[in-house]
């Protein structure tokens, strides 16, 4: 197969990565002002974050939301790469803190680690799709 037609194949999947990452993360992040899809609960963030926390937890969310929505747009612009890696990171940092919280949060942290692969499988598909090295035919 040709390095065209590879592009071509892995286009539409990049495609839906980029859109379902990129939307997920501006909606999360736009819903900590609004909580219309998740309830006002300062409990996801751990006793162990809230006794570093300079500012109180709901402001301290705030921030989050605000830096979500900063994510999402980078995934949905030409910073896609790089927003992929953030998120890959903050799905990390998120499963650091709700382990901490305890085992309520288990299974959401098994769904971040899939969430987490596939943020870092949308960073490096877009790598090799904006590699000019990558695209020259053998």
């Amino acid at each position: 197969m040709h390095n065209v037609q590879i592009q071509s194949a892995l286009h539409r999947p990049w495609l839906a990565l980029k859109i379902v990452y990129g939307l997920i993360v501006l909606i999360a992040g736009i819903d900590k002002f609004l909580f219309i899809l998740s309830p006002h609960n300062e409990n996801i963030v751990s006793a162990l974050i809230k006794a570093f926390l300079p500012v109180s937890t709901l402001h301290f969310l705030y921030g989050v939301g605000i830096f979500e929505i900063i994510l999402g747009i980078m995934i949905l612009t030409k910073f896609t790469r790089w927003g992929a890696l953030i998120l890959t990171a903050w799905y990390l940092i998120i499963n650091v803190n709700l382990f901490t919280i305890g085992p309520a949060f288990y299974l959401l942290i098994l769904g971040n680690c899939g969430h987490a692969a596939g943020s870092y499988a949308l960073a490096k598909l877009t790598a090799f799709l904006h590699s000019k090295s990558e695209l020259k035919t053998p």
